[in-house]
């Protein structure tokens, strides 16, 4: 009974990661732009800020991958060599989902700026927002 429950479990992870979908991507080519696309998706409306379409796991994979971004430049915060010029002070109310409006927001209000990379820009947007009082 044993090596056919382990059979069986060990076709159902090859299933598993046989029909499960891959994306790479290249760490020199995140831009404010790329940052952009993202998160003006989300699952609810399946479609890029610029308006075409998307399918739907593609949407929720690229709108998750923005707020792991702006989770992750927020909790950046909490490294103890971080000074209080460079820190960001959300509100303790404020939420994840606010933090990606800030970004996008400022993402749309400085196309000059959507060359450069994504996690400055996204500090800059949060800094803007949230600074912080000495």
């Amino acid at each position: 009974m044993k090596p056919l429950c382990f059979v069986l479990a060990m076709i159902a992870v090859a299933v598993v990661l046989w029909t499960t979908p891959v994306v790479a991507q290249d760490a020199t080519s995140r831009t404010g732009a790329e940052l952009l696309e993202r998160c003006g998706e989300s699952p609810g409306r399946p479609q890029t800020s610029s308006g075409a379409q998307m399918d739907y796991p593609m949407a929720s994979y690229n709108f998750g991958w923005c707020m792991g971004l702006v989770q992750a430049t927020v909790d950046w915060n909490e490294l103890p060599d971080v000074t209080l010029s460079r820190r960001v002070c959300p509100p303790p109310t404020s939420t994840l989902g606010q933090w990606v409006r800030v970004v996008h927001r400022y993402l749309q209000d400085h196309p000059e700026r959507l060359h450069e990379p994504d996690v400055l820009l996204a500090m800059m947007a949060l800094r803007e927002t949230f600074p912080c009082s000495p």
